[in-house]
């Protein structure tokens, strides 16, 4: 598979997610009935992220094409729904680069340790 990437330069370290923005939904904030707890709004951005790993079969090894879903989760107000649905309805097929800082303590699990790289 031969996969057009473009390159980004970032001022600064963060935690990031790049790729082609597959679907959006969203969800109006309300009341759990079973709970009584409230929820805010919210816009969701599902990103499919596709790589090519090896697997080897009888000793021959063979490219197949990894799938993975990601969302973003993006909280808002019930007013600003309908203009964030609309930008990002625009922006499906696009490619997005995304920091997404997550809170002081998050752990994040790394699905295969040797796709860490070193940059120069």
């Amino acid at each position: 598979m031969s996969t057009n990437v473009k390159e980004i330069n970032l001022k600064e370290h963060g935690n990031y997610i790049y790729g082609s923005l597959d679907g959006v939904d969203f969800v109006t904030s309300g009341i759990i009935q079973e709970t009584k707890n409230a929820y805010s709004a919210s816009i969701k951005l599902k990103f499919i992220i596709k790589s090519t790993i090896m697997k080897e079969v009888g000793g021959q090894k063979i490219p197949t094409i990894r799938a993975n879903s990601q969302i973003i989760k993006i909280q808002c107000k019930d007013e600003e729904l309908p203009t964030l649905a609309l930008k990002y309805n625009d922006l499906v097929g696009k490619d997005l680069l995304i920091n997404y800082g997550g809170k002081d303590g998050d752990t994040f699990l790394v699905q295969n340790e040797k796709e860490i790289l070193t940059i120069k």
